[in-house]
């Protein structure tokens, strides 16, 4: 702590939002302790008030939350799905459904008396071999209401899978969700593998 040290700058491009969160909360946590002990103040105690501060924010976070998110054959309601196997054949595209299961959000109230939550999603389609995007996909809007908020919310989304357009090899859904009315964000990745057709059979057959 003693010396000109840069300030501490976090690389956080790579990192879910809630990654990012804690990482920040932990640079933040260092920058405080520094100022302070910089100002004079005794390290003992700068330092356990700094870990109780950083500890309570833990404690206390109630950000949006995606629990529950799935690669689906068919979706019937809350908690009820068919899930799709996460290895795939190549060469045909594939219909497919993203279940997203959300906690924590932001109930609005209506004149009618009702409540309703909004949040934007976005799926992107990545490559994890070079981070290669292969479809940025676009932002779309979801939104629900009922008489009372309710903990069994979720959405679901339609897609196709281009797999005949991509060759063997690991890809992940990235699922980011945001919320207008609180600015809050998260994101949650669905790992994909694409295999030949033959290998998949021969490994059923074993």
């Amino acid at each position: 702590l003693e010396g000109d040290l840069p300030e501490y700058a976090p690389r956080i491009a790579d990192l879910s939002s809630e990654e990012e969160t804690l990482v920040l909360g932990s640079a933040e946590f260092a920058s405080a302790v520094r100022r302070r002990i910089d100002a004079g103040e005794t390290p003992a105690v700068v330092i356990t008030s700094e870990i109780e501060r950083f500890q309570t924010g833990l404690r206390d976070d109630d950000g949006l939350r995606m629990p529950t998110v799935a690669l689906c054959s068919a979706i019937r309601g809350f908690g009820d799905f068919d899930q799709m196997p996460d290895r795939l054949p190549t060469r045909v595209d594939r219909d497919a459904l993203i279940y997203v299961a959300l906690d924590g959000l932001d109930w609005q109230p209506l004149e009618n008396g009702t409540h309703r939550w909004q949040v934007d999603h976005r799926i992107e389609l990545r490559q994890l071999s070079d981070g290669f995007v292969v479809d940025p996909g676009r932002w779309a809007v979801q939104t629900h209401a009922l008489p009372a908020p309710s903990r069994d919310a979720f959405f679901w989304v339609r897609i196709r899978l281009p797999i005949s357009d991509l060759s063997a090899g690991r890809y992940a859904l990235k699922v980011r969700v945001r919320e207008p009315s609180s600015g809050r964000e998260v994101d949650r990745s669905l790992d994909l593998e694409l295999v030949p057709a033959r290998l998949l059979t021969e490994a059923g057959g074993d």
